[in-house]
C-alpha cells in the first residue's frame, strides 16, 4: 500500500459510524491515469459509502460519448474491475450488491470495511 498519502477516517453516510481509514480518495483518484476509471470513481465518491446505481455509473462512463461501444456492459465491467484493482493498493475497494430488477448498486469504501 502506498504510504505517502495522509490517512483519513471515513464514516457511513447513513448511520454516521466509522467505516474505515484510508488515504484521501481525491488524491487516490488523481493518481489514476485512465479517464474512464476516474469517471467511475468520481461518480462513486460523491458520498463515500453511499450506494450508486449501475446505470448512473454507466452514464458517467459513456455519457460524454457520441458513439457508445458495441458491448457497453462488458466495457463497464472491465473498467470497474481495473479501477477496483488500482484503488485497492491505496486501501480502497468497490463493493457491488444486487438490487431489484437485475440491477446492481456499487459503493466505494475503505478496504477494512469490505470485510464487514
Amino acid at each position: 500500500m502506498n504510504q505517502t498519502h495522509q490517512r483519513i477516517t471515513y464514516c457511513c453516510p447513513t448511520c454516521g459510524n466509522t467505516i474505515g481509514e484510508a488515504p484521501a480518495i481525491d488524491a487516490v483518484i488523481a493518481s489514476i491515469g485512465s479517464f474512464q476509471q476516474r469517471a467511475i470513481l468520481k461518480a462513486l465518491t460523491k458520498k463515500v459509502g453511499q450506494p450508486v446505481g449501475g446505470e448512473e455509473l454507466m452514464t458517467a462512463l459513456f455519457g460524454f460519448r457520441k458513439v457508445k461501444p458495441k458491448y457497453p456492459r462488458s466495457v463497464f465491467q472491465q473498467t470497474m474491475a481495473d479501477a477496483r484493482q488500482k484503488i485497492e493498493e491505496f486501501g480502497w475497494t468497490i463493493v457491488a450488491k444486487r438490487a431489484g430488477r437485475g440491477g446492481s448498486v456499487y459503493r466505494i469504501i475503505p478496504t477494512v470495511a469490505g470485510a464487514v
